[in-house]
């Protein structure tokens, strides 16, 4: 199994596009394309809109140790329900 790390990071559509052009290029020369979890922003209030303090917890929490809901919530001492509202915010740009 590939480990690695995701990355989540402020970056201007220009870079996100010369990341894809990179790989494009790797892909059409038969190269394998290095395994990589990048989550790009265009601006930091865009970025701040998703990953409030309490989501970065629940990111470092579900990283830990893997579970369900039920379980996150308890471990981190949430109503079930704004675990779900936000895990469903951070599913939308795909965390």
């Amino acid at each position: 199994m590939n480990t690695y790390k995701s990355q989540i990071r402020n970056e201007p559509a220009e870079a996100f596009f010369k990341r894809g052009r990179k790989m494009a290029r790797l892909a059409d020369g038969g190269d394998a394309i290095p395994p990589s979890r990048v989550v790009a922003f265009d601006d930091i209030e865009s970025l701040l809109q998703v990953l409030s303090t309490k989501r970065v917890l629940l990111l470092e929490q579900m990283n830990a140790a893997p579970g369900s809901i039920t379980d996150l919530a308890r471990k981190v001492k949430r109503d079930r329900s704004a675990v779900t509202r936000a895990i469903q915010a951070l599913e939308r740009p795909q965390l």
